[in-house]
């Protein structure tokens, strides 16, 4: 097998799309993306989808936002307020030096992959999987795909068709996969259900990994207590990873997204530390800016530097921030051996509470 998923944490993002379904009439959104923009190195290209009659007023916007290369594709199907989230019904794939633009089956079925070929001519693949990018996360050597995204596509009933679904998923990429969810089957490692309904909400990758070798990941702890999210934790240790719980406050039923982020694992030029960006709710709730300060200091002790992304409190009950909202479309090759992060440092980090912050 040769074709590979784009990673979400190896090399430096050379390029990222965005979408913005109503022009300039959604001031939140609108926002929320300036927030975004504005802690984007200039290096980063920026592409922007948008209805045919908004072209030209956000062109002539994203000119005073984003400092880099950027370009405004028009997005010729009628959209609603869904097609914020990008991430969702393309991924991005290299087979032997060709990347593509893979559409999937989605929640959120509009071609993002066919606007983002139309703006720079990258080729397009297409799939029946049920994947969408916000229940994938791909890591150095393993990948996770949400449960949910396996029993769409075989139901529940037919152990048989279980299978057979799980293995198309192993067919995308050779990392190793783990199932994310929690509860049990009887297929060997394979959960039963999972919380929340797109894992980026609450699972974050690091890059980073213990001195035995056990990645770390990030996985959210929302007060009052998901009993869902604790049996999630257990499965991750299960299979080989560091858990670090995230304290996180809810709204309603709906996690607030720090976990939601972008993330280098390289250094930029000109900077000490790779970055992370991650959203910032404190803008909007003052009360929350000890969470903001909290996961900075989290992702600090990892050995990164957080940049704080304002404007993401009113997508809260959408369910989604900063990663949902991005589809990274490439990466450089340059890479640095993934980061050991002492068993000192994490217990550190796991006593750390937004009560210290």
């Amino acid at each position: 097998m040769t074709r590979r998923l784009l990673s979400d944490t190896d090399g430096l993002i050379e390029a990222i799309a965005l979408c913005l379904p109503r022009g300039l009439e959604h001031r939140e959104l609108m926002a929320a993306h300036r927030g975004l923009l504005r802690q984007l190195p200039a290096e980063i290209a920026v592409t922007l989808a948008t209805p045919p009659e908004h072209v030209s007023a956000v062109s002539s916007w994203l000119d005073r936002q984003h400092a880099g290369r950027h370009a405004v594709v028009a997005a010729g199907e009628e959209l609603d307020e869904h097609a914020i989230w990008v991430q969702d019904p393309v991924l991005v794939t290299t087979d032997r030096g060709r990347r593509a633009y893979l559409r999937v089956a989605s929640e959120y079925p509009y071609p993002v992959a066919h606007w983002l070929a139309a703006a720079d001519g990258t080729g397009v693949d297409r799939t029946q999987l049920h994947l969408s990018g916000g229940n994938s996360l791909v890591g150095h050597n393993f990948r996770f795909a949400g449960v949910d995204a396996v029993l769409h596509d075989a139901g529940r009933g037919m152990l048989a068709a279980i299978r057979r679904a799980i293995e198309r998923h192993r067919s995308l990429d050779p990392r190793r996969l783990h199932i994310y969810g929690y509860g049990e089957t009887p297929i060997a490692g394979m959960p039963w259900a999972q919380e929340p309904f797109h894992l980026d909400l609450a699972l974050a990758l690091t890059g980073c990994h213990t001195a035995r070798e056990h990645p770390i990941v990030l996985l959210a702890r929302p007060q009052p207590p998901s009993p869902a999210l604790d049996a999630t934790a257990k499965r991750l240790a299960g299979d080989g990873f560091h858990v670090v719980r995230v304290h996180v406050p809810v709204q309603g039923n709906s996690l607030y997204g720090y976990n939601n982020v972008l993330v280098e694992t390289a250094v930029r030029p000109g900077q000490r530390r790779p970055l992370v960006f991650v959203p910032q709710y404190g803008d909007r709730r003052p009360s929350l800016a000890r969470y903001d300060r909290y996961v900075a200091n989290l992702w600090s002790g990892l050995g990164f530097t957080a940049r704080g992304v304002t404007g993401w409190g009113p997508f809260v009950f959408a369910g989604g921030a900063v990663r949902c909202a991005t589809k990274v479309l490439s990466r450089s090759a340059l890479s640095t051996p993934e980061r050991i992060i002492s068993n000192r440092t994490l217990a550190r980090l796991a006593r750390l509470t937004p009560d210290d912050c």
